[in-house]
């Protein structure tokens, strides 16, 4: 069944190309010119997406030196994030109230390409692109995100990596500040004209190098640690090919490479602690570290036609392999109940009382590979113009699991007396034998219909999804089930251009979020929402403006298995219904163009209701965070305000930028009671309220010549220290001032 539907799809796309081809004539274009892998383009494209998007160009990134995308991410209206390591490692996004836990509800790619390790299998993101490393950034949400699947209720983060340059030039930053952090940022590139068309290269290294802001405690026989940072190393190259050939054709390929180490721990602070030192890191942490590895390639291919018909084809593949090493049992206790036994496992944890230590290996290697396919055209019936947009992705992904523990005895000085290491104390996938893949054919459709001013796009997505499911873990008789299912997601759009300046926009469509193979076995929906936007867009001069109203009302919700970093009996869950509206404002403007200097000005502010409604199942103590939830209850981590302010001084020699961020203070858990103890009346730090906080950024730049620049950037120039989050294991710190210095060469 499956191989028929695909020989139709691809027949269809095969039947475009050569109608299109027919009527091919020698078309003029730009040097090595690919477009697929944009999902907007440009900063000017914003206006004429139907519904809401977001571009940072590259100078934008700069203006302050962010590597973190947490921090980058503060610039955009309607999104939010869930701070954990104070760096942007392991990022928590959230998209107009969808579920925080590791960005899973969120389509994350680079180059249009997915980048989640097993975005359908295991959609948990424990890898991030390389924000430090990004030429841009795209963020598009609401119903003019139709066509990015797998994950449609929230939105798309499309990360645009170096461009091969259209001239040979090459690049160099080094940075060094607080904590040791160091970065180097290196590539060159060109293209080269011959008889068999134009070439172009590029090669990419980005390194960095942090101490870590944080201290692990010291005890009568461990003399402690601030070995608590990381170390990130991406090397990337690419070669493309425009072949002096009658029809336009472009080529790409992209090879790139991650390595990845960092002393980072799930385990938080006792709420006091916190209190008194927030940097804080107990002694039984001491063992705990992740190290990730990840390879990531395409080919891509397009080709125009001269009616302004693209064609655009990848085939994408790649290869991600964690280790999270970490404190999971102390005592044979979860970690969260161990931070409120102040007279026994709290102890153990400071390494003042005997006791053992489980540390598991989160050992697991993901992978995903597929081609995809886009068509763009259009045409006119009468007055009325149509432009197609039309898309097929064939797509395998797969988690593998091979998980164990090892036992630490300590006694009450901090010391070990026995330890088992890199032993397997217990056998190789006692802690984890599985296996969860999937086979997913997408295919969308979209027709924007315009005629005068006004214009209606209606489309659809639809996947179909073959997943198996593999459980061992020590078993006689393991688990082995195979299944399939399938969704269908509509939307539409519609526009009104009162002139050239002004557009107004609405939007519906139903957004989907898909199951594990895991949940599927167990029966679980998949997660739908039914997204309502309304807005406009304006434009004069130097001054842009956009303001979007969303309703977005959940079906369905998945709470994740690992949500509040724990596990829930049974694995995911369905627990029922939420609605999440709001309000998105964003101003941009630049004064003083005429004269010496400009003064750039950004303003976007974000107004959230989101809560659980009726028919709630929340109520299950088995979902951890989403446990104890009532009608009318705030979902956790969602802020009712936040926003942030841009503004600085730009002359041709130097510039001074100043950013000013506001979160407002927000729920930890469903129950909203603020109270540190989950739905069993136990304690738990877990649960409990989560700060607001406000923050200033700075960064000075001059210009020593057309080439040389040198820097000064301070991030949390008022050094404050407030509670980023209690997740996964107790409260944890946002990062304190971070204060570099540095300097850049274009040549």
């Amino acid at each position: 069944m499956k191989s028929i539907k695909l020989k139709q799809l691809l027949s269809l796309f095969a039947a475009v190309g050569i109608a299109n081809t027919a009527s091919a004539q020698n078309v003029e274009g730009p040097v090595i010119d690919i477009t697929e892998f944009e999902i907007i383009g440009s900063k000017e494209s914003v206006f004429e997406i139907p519904g809401s998007g977001f571009y940072l160009a590259k100078e934008e990134i700069n203006n302050f030196q962010y590597a973190n995308i947490d921090q980058i991410l503060r610039q955009v209206p309607g999104v939010y994030f869930r701070g954990e390591d104070g760096y942007g490692l392991f990022p928590n996004i959230s998209l107009r109230g969808v579920d925080f836990n590791r960005s899973g509800k969120v389509t994350m790619m680079e180059d249009g390409v997915l980048t989640a390790p097993a975005p359908y299998a295991a959609p948990s993101a424990y890898y991030s692109p390389t924000a430090g490393r990004m030429s841009s950034l795209e963020v598009l949400k609401g119903s003019s995100q139709l066509q990015y699947g797998p994950h449609t209720t929230g939105g798309v983060i499309n990360y645009i990596s170096t461009p091969i340059p259209d001239e040979k030039s090459s690049y160099v930053k080094l940075q060094y500040g607080e904590n040791d952090d160091a970065r180097i940022h290196v590539w060159t590139g060109g293209e080269q004209e011959s008889d068999a068309g134009t070439f172009g290269y590029l090669a990419e290294i980005y390194a960095r190098t942090a101490g870590g802001f944080k201290t692990i405690d010291s005890t009568a026989a461990y003399e402690g640690s601030d070995d608590t940072g990381f170390d990130k190393t991406d090397t990337m190259v690419k070669f493309g090919w425009q072949p002096a050939t009658t029809q336009f054709h472009s080529f790409e390929f992209k090879l790139g490479y991650t390595d990845f180490h960092a002393d980072e721990t799930y385990l938080g602070l006792s709420t006091q602690d916190f209190r008194d030192d927030p940097y804080r890191r107990y002694a039984a942490s001491r063992f705990d570290e992740i190290n990730t590895h990840q390879t990531r390639t395409y080919l891509r291919h397009q080709t125009r036609w001269d009616n302004g018909s693209t064609l655009s084809t990848t085939a994408y593949y790649n290869d991600f392999h964690r280790n999270w090493y970490k404190l999971n049992k102390v005592d044979g206790q979860d970690l969260a109940t161990a931070l409120f036994n102040e007279t026994e496992l709290y102890e153990v944890l400071t390494g003042t009382r005997a006791g053992e230590l489980r540390v598991k290996a989160n050992n697991r290697n993901y992978f995903l590979g597929g081609i995809q396919s886009e068509f763009n055209g259009d045409f006119y019936a009468g007055e009325v113009l149509h432009e197609i947009t039309a898309g097929l992705r064939l797509h395998r992904d797969q988690i593998r699991r091979f998980q164990w523990e090892d036992i630490y005895n300590m006694n009450d000085q901090g010391a070990l007396d026995e330890f088992i290491l890199y032993g397997k104390s217990e056998p190789g996938g006692s802690a984890g034998n599985r296996r969860q893949r999937v086979d997913s054919t997408s295919f969308y459709i979209s027709d924007r219909i315009s005629l005068g001013s006004f214009a209606i796009t209606p489309g659809v997505r639809y996947e179909d999804i073959d997943w198996e499911y593999f459980r061992a873990d020590g078993r006689e008789v393991p688990d082995d089930y195979t299944g399939s299912y399938d969704v269908l997601a509509p939307g539409i759009t519609a526009e009104y251009s009162l002139d050239d300046k002004t557009r107004l926009f609405a939007g519906l469509n139903r957004g989907i979020s898909l199951v594990s193979p895991g949940s599927a076995r167990s029966g679980l929906d998949p997660e739908e929402t039914d997204s309502f936007e309304t807005g406009v867009k304006a434009q004069a001069g130097h001054w842009y403006g956009e303001a979007v109203y969303f309703n977005t009302k959940f079906k369905n919700l998945i709470a994740r298995e690992s949500d509040g970093g724990g596990n829930p009996v049974g694995g995911d869950k369905n627990i029922g219904e939420i609605s999440s509206q709001g309000l998105e404002l964003l101003l941009s403007t630049s004064l003083h163009e005429e004269v010496d200097y400009r003064i750039p000005l950004t303003l976007a502010f974000t107004y959230t209701d989101a809560e659980f409604r009726d028919g709630t199942a929340g109520g299950n103590a088995d979902s951890t965070i989403f446990a104890g939830a009532i009608p009318g209850n705030e979902l956790p981590y969602i802020p009712e305000i936040q926003w942030n302010v841009t503004t600085g001084v730009e002359t041709e020699k130097w510039s001074f930028h100043v950013g000013a961020s506001y979160v407002d203070g927000s729920h930890g858990d469903a129950t909203n009671f603020g109270l540190e103890q989950n739905t069993a009346g136990s304690a738990d730090a877990r649960f409990g309220n989560v700060d607001s906080y406000f923050l200033i950024d700075l960064n000075y730049r001059y210009e020593l010549s057309e080439t040389t620049a040198v820097f000064v950037s301070v991030q949390n120039a008022f050094d404050e220290a407030w509670l980023a989050s209690r997740i996964p294991h107790g409260p944890r710190p946002g990062a304190p001032r971070q204060s570099s210095v540095g300097v850049d060469w274009t040549f």
